[in-house]
Parts: structure tokens; C-alpha cells; sequence
């Protein structure tokens, strides 16, 4: 008897062991794949930030609006930049936004970039001295792309850096992920 209950936890565990090796790994999607980017020229210089490139669409505030990131490796806290836009209406594909603000009409557009000692730069809708712009060529439930250019400014609005040729290609990820 005590022979027959040690076998029988013994096929059990054999059994489970090899169920488990049968089942098919699930794919999880990974906002860390290298395939998505932002790239550009920074004062004629070219970056390209593959880590953490990432859109996330937002319609629950009553305008419409998308942040989307990217940095050149993990965590990294000295050079990454970031985009943040929100527009009265539905973000479409096409429509060149610029930085807008009239009676009938909001649209932020805020680069920022960290350099690589850590300053922070940032377009300023108030300087007068912006020139950014951001056009999205495909927006699909999976990724993101299109094209942006600008220039940063320092924290006493002074122009600091120019981007040019920006490109992006962005993993679309949910709200609230």
C-alpha cells in the first residue's frame, strides 16, 4: 500500500512535469525589442535610440494626446528624449502638427532631451524661438511612425540644440500598461 501511494505521487509528478514541457511557450510582447526607434541629427550629429520606444495614446481627458519615448539603452537617465503632444481632435495620420495655441485651437508639442551630462532641453511654446513639428505617416494598434524636427531650448529659453531628419517607429502600447 505504501509502495502503491509513493508510485502513484511519482506518476503524478512525471505527468506534470511533462505537460508542462508540452505546452506552448505564449509570446509576450516586449516594449524593449530593438526593432522600434526615434532617430535624428542632433546639431548634425545622428542618434538613434532603439530601448524603451514607446507610444501610449490618450483620449480619456477631452482632448486627444500621445506620449511617446525613447532612450539609447535601458534606463538610461542621461540622454533619452521624449515627445508629448495633445490636440483638440483625433490625432490622425498625414497632418503635419505644429506648436499652436489660438482661441479655437490647442496643440503642445514638447521634445525633451536629456544630453549626455544630463541637462534638460526642451521646446517652449511660449519662446517664440520654436520651430517643432511632428507628422505621423502610419498610426496602427501595434506601432507608431513618423517624422519630427525642432529645436531645443535651455531653461532660459536660448537655443541650445537643433533636431533635423527625426524619425520614428514606436510600439503602440495601451493606457494604463
Amino acid at each position: 500500500m505504501k509502495n502503491s501511494k509513493i508510485n502513484l505521487i511519482l506518476l503524478l509528478c512525471i505527468m506534470a512535469v511533462s505537460i508542462s514541457s508540452c505546452k506552448k511557450d505564449k509570446k509576450i510582447d516586449n516594449p524593449l525589442k530593438k526593432e522600434y526607434y526615434a532617430k535624428f541629427k542632433l546639431d548634425g550629429t545622428q542618434k538613434e535610440f532603439r530601448d524603451m520606444a514607446i507610444a501610449v495614446f490618450d483620449e480619456a481627458s477631452g482632448n486627444y494626446g500621445v506620449t511617446m519615448e525613447a532612450s539609447p539603452k535601458i534606463l538610461a537617465l542621461d540622454e533619452w528624449i521624449s515627445f508629448v503632444i495633445t490636440v483638440p481632435e483625433p490625432i490622425v495620420v498625414g497632418k503635419e502638427y505644429q506648436i499652436n495655441i489660438t482661441e479655437n485651437q490647442i496643440c503642445l508639442i514638447t521634445y525633451f532631451y536629456g544630453g549626455p551630462t544630463g541637462e534638460p532641453y526642451s521646446t517652449s511654446v511660449f519662446s517664440g524661438k520654436n520651430s517643432a513639428k511632428i507628422k505621423f505617416n502610419e498610426i496602427t494598434d501595434k506601432y507608431v511612425r513618423g517624422v519630427f524636427s525642432g529645436n531645443l531650448l535651455d531653461n532660459d529659453d536660448i537655443v541650445r540644440h537643433t533636431i533635423t531628419d527625426g524619425e520614428f517607429y514606436l510600439e503602440r502600447l495601451k493606457k494604463g500598461l
